[in-house]
């Protein structure tokens, strides 16, 4: 199992989109604390395509056709 899969699958299982998870709820999902560049630079979020990338946080999502969108002042993310 890859280290983001559980956000994978809690996001695959969840039909009602737009998403919007706070930090700390992202961490309980995947059972262990973000980067800390993932809390201070929006980049982290980025949407990359899950073919080219070797970011598998980025591969947790748009995987499943999904955009991510952090708001590190709200300390929160938004799936849609």
């Amino acid at each position: 199992m890859a280290q983001y899969d559980p956000l994978r699958e809690f996001l695959n299982a969840d039909a009602v989109l737009p998403l919007t998870l706070s930090f700390k709820q992202v961490e309980r999902i995947l059972g262990f604390s973000l980067p800390a560049t993932a809390t201070s630079r929006p980049q982290w979020w980025g949407n990359e395509n899950p073919q080219m990338t070797q970011h598998s946080h980025s591969r947790a999502w748009t995987e499943l056709g999904l955009k991510a969108t952090a708001d590190l002042a709200m300390r929160r993310v938004t799936f849609s």
